[in-house]
């Protein structure tokens, strides 16, 4: 009996011996690879198995190699996140495998769940604009005469982020003299080469400056200009009435009268004189894109002309106009003085007939004034 026991016993410690020797130990530890993609705040991360790592140095006899790579193909390795991490961060590394099959193997695996740090330099570091780089250089660029203005946002100075930039003025505010301008990116809301993003347009209120636009009063014209005018429209006033003498047709009605060309000729003409001055200044919100006039100044002329077969005088009125005068962004007057005309018409000849064909006759439209010529 004593005999049987001691040959169960060597038998029960030889067989332990061969299972002990049949197990194996896999060090799971470093069997990954990590891939790190993204900015800084947004990054992500691709865990992988490295079955190289696994199986490097590790001593397999040929009818266990079957067995391991079956194994091998079961590890899976996961993270505690994967998705929006920023340098700095601290992440898990954890490791699946199918228990049974390792246990029926005869593997054991060695694993400890661990944790790891990116290093600061793994991501792409990308920094927000601020407002002062976007509109710190911003002009606004105004073209034409305002109400007809086309207004456009640009850089006075422009360097590599600003021609990153797109400009779109989205309010206009002539009261207050100011655009809101909106600045977003051209193309992407992330620039990688240069590291900076606009995730939203940003939007600012810049002050339009100067710009041309109609007067509205005739206290707008300095005292150099109205002499210049003034002057201009004399010499126009003269050069008429001597047109008038040799270019009138058959007959004319002048100054109240028919007459024929050889009286016209004759007649004579004294105290020509600037009598009244018409402004008319349109009015908010009146579209006239049929007769583009926003303000018009009428000078009326005032003289006497003598009959040349009694030798009698009597008032005629000549109206002279003035259409459209700018102020101009530099302050200084456009008055355009080649458009001054003369209006010519067979019907008025009084200061009460101009006064109802040019004033009353426009006063929804327009906000006149009338002055005397001493008032100019």
């Amino acid at each position: 009996m004593k005999k049987f026991l001691t040959i169960l016993s060597a038998s029960i410690i030889i067989l332990f011996a061969l299972v002990g020797c049949s197990s194996i130990d896999i060090d799971l530890s470093e069997g990954y690879s990590i891939n790190y993609d993204g900015i800084d705040g947004e990054g992500s991360l691709f865990i992988s198995k490295n079955v190289n790592k696994i199986l490097n140095n590790l001593d397999v006899k040929d009818e266990k190699y079957t067995q391991v790579l079956a194994f091998v193909q079961t590890v899976q390795y996961t993270t505690s996140e994967n998705m929006n991490l920023s340098n700095g961060q601290t992440i898990t590394v954890k490791c699946l495998y199918d228990e049974a099959l390792a246990e029926e193997a005869g593997i054991n695996p060695i694993f400890k769940e661990k944790e790891i740090q990116i290093p600061e330099d793994t991501f792409l570091v990308i920094r927000e604009l601020t407002e002062d780089e976007v509109f710190n250089d911003v002009v606004i660029n105004a073209e034409g005469v305002y109400p007809n203005l086309n207004l456009y946002a640009s850089y006075a100075k422009t360097n590599s982020i600003t021609e990153l930039l797109y400009l779109n003025i989205i309010n206009t505010d002539y009261e207050k003299n100011t655009v809101t301008v909106e600045a977003s990116m051209s193309y992407s809301t992330i620039n990688y080469d240069l590291g900076v993003s606009l995730k939203k347009p940003l939007t600012k209120e810049i002050e339009i400056g100067t710009y041309s636009k109609y007067i509205n009063s005739l206290d707008q014209i300095p005292k150099t200009d109205k002499e210049k005018i003034l002057k201009q429209a004399n010499d126009v006033v003269i050069a008429y009435l001597e047109q008038e003498k040799s270019n009138s047709p058959s007959k004319v009605y002048f100054g109240g009268y028919w007459e024929n060309r050889e009286n016209l000729a004759k007649r004579k003409y004294k105290d020509v004189t600037l009598h009244k001055v018409y402004f008319l200044s349109v009015k908010d919100g009146i579209d006239l894109s049929y007769n583009p006039i926003y303000n018009q100044t009428i000078f009326i002329y005032k003289l006497t002309a003598i009959n040349h077969e009694n030798e009698i005088g009597y008032p005629v009125y000549i109206p002279v106009f003035l259409n459209n005068i700018v102020k101009l962004k530099n302050g200084e007057l456009d008055y355009q003085i080649g458009k001054i005309d003369i209006f010519r018409s067979n019907v008025a000849t009084t200061d009460a007939d101009y006064k109802s064909i040019f004033i009353n006759a426009h006063i929804d439209k327009y906000d006149t004034n009338i002055i005397n010529a001493a008032e100019f």
